[in-house]
């Protein structure tokens, strides 16, 4: 069974997300919290990083 990512790193990238200003550093720090998901924990959390919990498509029915 794979590791999975724990919630408080999530919460820790948002913490680092909102400490800084700096847009490419903002990049890094996203980009580097993503290559160390699983494939199927990528979509939920860039979701939560964006702020909703549902996708788009799911107000369009």
């Amino acid at each position: 069974m794979a590791e999975h990512t724990r919630f408080k790193e999530l919460v820790a990238l948002c913490q680092s997300l909102e400490a800084t200003t700096k847009k490419r550093e903002k990049t890094e720090l996203i980009a580097a919290f993503l290559h160390r998901l699983n494939v199927e924990e990528i979509s939920p959390s860039v979701l939560l990083i964006l702020g909703t919990i549902f996708p788009e498509s799911v107000f369009l029915v």
